[in-house]
């Protein structure tokens, strides 16, 4: 009955998971409510079963992200000798939630990543199928009803969200709307949508996948379209992902669809894909560090760590959630100042955490695309092909939705566990 109890809360929990990015509609005391039961639940399971799994999986990921993290806490606290008043507000009042989650998250990654290994291959299946279910309901459902209520004015509740066209020019006007669901913005939809897209792969769902294909490319979101277009680089040249046989053929029909576009329909697809496209112009460029804020906010924190008054900042960081004090202290070239996050992993973590946090990541991600990798080539199926997909996948969506601190990313970090345990 206690496991049937305990399962039941971690299916709403992966179900869930999504409402993470939609406080504007749900209320964020919901999502940060279920992480601290979860989080709750997991210290009484690991003191009931008195046993953590700290296998290879699990130490890769923990020196990769906690270590670093909890060593930059150490080292903030030898920056309150070389800073002023405003880092020590930041320090110990406006980084509070962020340390929180930091253990909230180790948490519920050491609970989850013991916990699935006493499930059986069903329930390790059921939990993909639930994640799924929620990024269906939450994204591609009200996402899909956002299109039919704007086109063809279906009657629709009212949803708050950054859906209109913004920071382009020479849109065409039948392009009335970016999809967003009950996500904040289009760019927090699209990493789940592809979530969904990959793990549809899986369960072989080709409904789904092909739902939230065309949500996400409705969402008109620039890191989404890159995001998308690199895992399916991935799935094609990654070696033992498919095989020569289907690469060539996939390989001759993209040649001759694009040939086709290129010579008949070329200028209507450029037209429908103007939101994205017209960002990248002479004057719109998103790569243009004097022109665009974000791209600035991920390029300076790799300069500004190495200028602190305290030496020891380069190696181990200003702190868990310091890129808040950046926001104080550091301006735009038009005088504004700059967000309280890049949206880039690495850049929020070479600040937080120094070039020694910075290279912990790095080295995570390449021990577990070894690990990944190494495993692919013992065992050819689906589990192992597309953990490399999402592992990809959760690393290109981390440049431009830096969300280690939410339920996703640690959620894809758990799917990827479950892969390897199916």
């Amino acid at each position: 009955m206690i496991n049937k109890v305990f399962f039941s809360f971690i299916l709403t929990y992966f179900f869930l998971s999504g409402i993470s990015v939609c406080g504007i509609n749900i209320p964020s005391i919901i999502s940060n409510g279920l992480n601290f039961f979860i989080a709750g639940m997991g210290i009484v399971w690991l003191l009931i079963k008195n046993k953590i799994n700290i296998d290879k999986y699990y130490k890769i990921i923990a020196f990769g992200i906690f270590v670093p993290i909890f060593i930059s806490l150490i080292s903030g606290f030898i920056n309150i000798f070389f800073q002023d008043y405003r880092y020590t507000e930041v320090f110990f009042i406006m980084t509070i939630g962020r340390k929180i989650n930091i253990i909230l998250f180790l948490i519920i990654f050491t609970f989850l990543n013991s916990y699935i290994n006493t499930l059986e291959k069903e329930k390790l299946k059921k939990l993909l199928t639930f994640y799924i279910r929620g990024i269906i309901i939450l994204f591609v459902f009200f996402g899909i009803w956002q299109f039919f209520n704007k086109y063809f004015n279906i009657p629709m509740i009212n949803l708050n969200t950054r859906s209109h066209i913004h920071s382009v020019s020479n849109v065409p006007a039948f392009i009335k709307i970016r999809i967003t669901g009950l996500a904040n913005e289009p760019s927090y939809a699209a990493p789940y949508l592809i979530d969904s897209i990959i793990i549809c792969w899986i369960l072989k769902n080709k409904k789904c996948c092909i739902l939230s294909m065309v949500c996400l490319f409705l969402t008109y979101s620039g890191g989404g379209y890159i995001n998308i277009l690199i895992i399916f680089l991935v799935f094609i040249f990654y070696p033992n992902v498919i095989s020569k046989k289907n690469r060539k053929n996939i390989l001759i029909i993209m040649i001759f669809l694009g040939g086709s576009i290129l010579l008949f329909r070329f200028e209507k697809i450029l037209n429908f894909f103007s939101p994205v496209l017209n960002r990248f112009n002479s004057k719109n460029n998103l790569l243009d560090i004097s022109y665009n804020i974000r791209t600035y906010m991920i390029v300076m924190p790799f300069i500004w760590i190495l200028q602190e008054k305290n030496f020891l900042s380069a190696l181990f960081g200003m702190g868990p959630g310091s890129y808040k004090y950046l926001s104080l202290t550091k301006k735009f070239i038009d005088n504004r100042s700059v967000h309280t996050t890049s949206n880039n992993i690495f850049s929020d973590f070479v600040y937080e955490t120094g070039y020694v946090g910075l290279f912990s990541l790095v080295f995570m991600f390449f021990g577990l695309l070894k690990m990944l990798n190494k495993n692919l080539k013992k065992r050819k199926d689906i589990y192992n092909k597309s953990n490399i997909l999402l592992l990809i996948h959760i690393l290109v969506s981390s440049l431009y939705r830096a969300d280690f601190m939410s339920s996703r990313f640690w959620i894809i970090l758990i799917i990827i566990k479950i892969n390897i345990l199916s």
